[in-house]
Formats: C-alpha cells, structure tokens, sequence
C-alpha cells in the first residue's frame, strides 16, 4: 500500500532543480532550486532517509566535457541538501545505488584520466571506500540485487554486460553485441532485464541496416545466462521491474516532418511498453513525453512515472488500467529553460509509511 504522504523526487538537470511532488495529488510540495550541475540519477537510503543525487557532467548528455565528481546527499523530510560528496579523483558519477543491508553506496564512473569503473562510498563520512576497476569503460547503468550481493553493469557501446560479486569484488561478463542502455533487477533477484543494443539518436531500427535489433533480455542472474528476448520496432532507453514483476520500457520515436508553415519538426511523444516479466509478453504499449528515460513505480506496483528528458515533465502511468493518468510539470525559470527536461527518478516512502 501507498501513504498519503509519499513523494516523487525529480531531478532536472537543465533546470537544476531537485523537486519533490505529492503522488496522491501530483501538487508540488518543495523545489530546491540551484543545485550543481547537472542532477541525473538517484537513489535512496530508507533507513537513514537520505536520497543520493549524481552530478555526471556540466553540461551536455553522455560522456561530455568538463565531467562532475559530486554526489549530492537529500534530507527527504526536510526537503533539503545536507552535504555534498566529492568523489574526485573519480568522475562522472551517471548511476547510484544503495546497498539497505550495509549502507554502502555505489556509483558507475567513466574512463576518464586513468580512472574507471565503480566506486564504493560511505555515506557516513562521505569517503570513496573503494574502487572496482572494470575492463569495459564508462559504467553507465548499474543495478544492485535486493540482497547487495551482486552489481550489475552496462557500458554504453562497449560489447558486454558487467557483473560484480560485491563481496569478493571478483569481474565477470556476459557478450552484449551493440551494447546496452539501462538496466534493472527483479524484485527477488532472480532475473535481470537489458535494454539493448546501445540506442542512437533514437531512429527506427529498420533504419540502421546490419545493426542489431532493439530488444529487452532476460538474464537468468544464477546462471548469468539470457533466457528469453523481446524485439521492438523502436529503439528503447529505459526500462525499470516493478515490485509485481512488471517489467516497463521506454522508447524514443523520431521526430515528425516539419509542418509547410514551420520551420521546427514537431517534437514527438514517447512510447512506454508494459511487458509481463515471467513470460515476457507485450501487454500494452501507452504514450509517454518527447525522449522517455528513467521509470519509477510505486510499491504496489499500481503506478509508474516516466520522466521526460526532451521536456520538463513527468508522465503518469496506470497500470492497473494499463493507461496515461497524468503529467507532473516540474518547475524552471520560463526565460532561461523554456523547454526543461527530467531524469532521475526517486520514490520516497513517509516515514511511517508501510510501503517499504
């Protein structure tokens, strides 16, 4: 069950804004403005109550120049940043999580100035613990399994897949020809589902000729084996396994022909697909905002929020009636990010919630 009190996080990274919405009533209940550039992915710690934001780049998308090396740290009941944790020498913090059992958090790093792979934080003194070198560059999407045990991650267009036994800090891959994008873990640890190959700029796959096709795998994580795929018409880039096992996907569709009297093309919606995780049916597919990216879901698996990277808003998905409910508008200044855009993602349980 939900709490009238649970919240959205938002992270917008050209607005730079971290904004917390009412789930029951999509209200805004706090923007914290001027954060430092530029807020991407988050996670948060539900026992310290603490939500962990990275700051990847400056400006521009995936593996731009000057690169950030903060991490900010969120009081989620307050509503305010606390602390910043600078993890220099280390750069370009894309994806976080954190360990429940130990508290540990991670985060994918880039190959950057002879540094690469994982890094290992404690959030208690705000100190780089550790570092998992990574023979693939650019550890851009990661996902922990529910026990800590074990971290997955994709590289971008780098070939493989990752996996990381957190204990040993001992490597091991799986081939991913073309690359991957986001990546999660189901509920009970026992699948992992791949976005794959890397998407480029987000054409139609019978556009690209010899490249591989858009497909969603299920990784048995026992056997570090895939099980079953799903092709698509549509290149994806996110994909999120609600509680329930359901598994949601994002695509970004290619920009309309401009119209005789514009000189823009029209931006185009995104399409979100709703996949059954134990077979791996198609169940649905519903409209979602221009570039759709990260995805969140309550805990009882009853909604979704998609974040759109092309404009600054967040869509809201039904998924008990598979349907478009809503759309958070998130906060900016009109004069300087007409457009805005959303990225990461959080959901917040209150305190006394039961959603866990």
């Amino acid at each position: 069950m939900t709490h009238p009190d649970d919240c959205l996080l938002v992270c917008s990274p050209t607005s730079r804004t971290i904004e917390f919405f009412d789930v029951a009533t999509g209200s805004t209940r706090k923007v914290i403005p001027d954060v430092i550039a530029q807020p991407h992915e988050v996670d948060w710690d539900r026992n310290r109550r603490r939500a962990y934001v990275t700051h990847p780049y400056r400006a521009g998308a995936y593996a731009s120049i000057p690169k950030g090396h903060e991490i900010s740290i969120v009081d989620v009941d307050n509503f305010e940043i606390v602390a910043v944790i600078d993890i220099a020498p280390f750069f370009a913090p894309h994806d976080i999580a954190v360990d429940q059992s130990s508290g540990l958090l991670y985060a994918g790093v880039e190959q950057y100035e002879g540094t690469n792979g994982l890094v290992v934080i404690d959030p208690e003194s705000g100190k780089v613990r550790d570092n998992i070198p990574l023979e693939a560059p650019n550890a851009h999407w990661i996902a922990l399994a529910p026990d800590g045990s074990k971290l997955y991650a994709a590289h971008k267009e780098w070939p493989q897949l990752s996996i990381v036994d957190t204990g040993s800090g001992t490597v091991s891959a799986i081939d991913l020809p073309g690359g991957a994008e986001e990546i999660d873990v189901s509920a009970d640890g026992r699948w992992l589902y791949v976005v794959t190959p890397r998407a480029k700029g987000g054409v139609d796959s019978s556009a690209l000729g010899g490249e591989p096709v858009s497909q969603v795998l299920k990784i048995d994580t026992v056997r570090a084996e895939v099980l079953d795929s799903l092709g698509f018409d549509h290149y994806n880039l996110g994909i999120h396994v609600a509680q329930d096992n359901t598994v949601l996907v994002t695509s970004k569709k290619t920009a309309t022909p401009a119209g005789p009297d514009s000189t823009q093309p029209a931006p185009p919606d995104g399409l979100v697909h709703v996949l059954d995780g134990d077979s791996m049916r198609l169940r649905a597919t519903l409209p979602a905002g221009p570039f759709p990216l990260t995805i969140r879901s309550s805990p009882d698996s009853g909604t979704a929020w998609v974040a759109s990277l092309g404009r600054g808003s967040v869509t809201v998905l039904d998924l008990r009636n598979l349907a478009r409910s809503g759309e958070l508008t998130c906060s900016r200044d009109l004069a300087t990010d007409p457009v805005g855009s959303s990225h990461g993602l959080c959901y917040v349980a209150a305190r006394d919630s039961v959603s866990r």
